[in-house]
């Protein structure tokens, strides 16, 4: 029984305020596997987007 453990994007958050400026977070989730199928699965916290994603998400926010 091969035991594995991934860690992959999640979910992106993406405020727009009333201002125009834009907030956002992102999150990955830990997945531990059992010979291909998930047992056990947890959201990780919250993480800052690093400059070049604010840069996406503010981008995104002006399209909406």
């Amino acid at each position: 029984m091969a035991l594995t453990e991934n860690t992959r994007p999640y979910e992106v958050l993406l405020r727009i305020h009333s201002d125009g400026t834009v907030g956002a977070q992102k999150q990955s989730i830990t997945e531990i596997s059992r010979n291909g199928e998930v047992i056990t699965a947890v959201v990780n916290p919250p993480e800052e987007l690093s400059e070049s994603e604010m840069a996406l998400a503010q981008q995104l926010a002006n399209e909406v």
